[in-house]
């Protein structure tokens, strides 16, 4: 599994308070940090997350992986057209929705 590099902008008081409990711990403020979350993200359960936390999970997936194509912003802009006209007619690549 890859490790990725993760930034945390925090205020002076909760900075101090994340080294004090990182120091009772006997981590560095960072590995302890990173166990925190990981402890975090294991307990949510998915009856516990929303619809926008799973969207906003996937979004975040999917730039991951256009991130790394050579063509990224080419890709980037075909999604925003796709997504600012969705169903439109004459796109084959749409299913047409039926009435009722």
């Amino acid at each position: 599994m890859a490790r990725l590099p993760l930034t945390v902008y925090l205020p002076r008081v909760e900075l101090a308070k994340l080294e004090a409990l990182a120091r009772g711990a006997g981590m560095a403020r960072s590995a302890f940090a990173g166990e925190a979350i990981r402890a975090k993200l294991v307990n949510i359960t998915s009856a516990q997350t929303s619809v926008d936390d799973q969207l906003n999970f996937l979004s975040a997936a999917v730039e991951e992986l256009i991130s790394h194509q050579p063509n990224a912003e080419a890709i980037r802009s075909r999604l925003a057209d796709h997504f600012a006209q969705p169903n439109q007619p004459g796109n084959e690549r749409n299913i047409q929705c039926q009435n009722l």
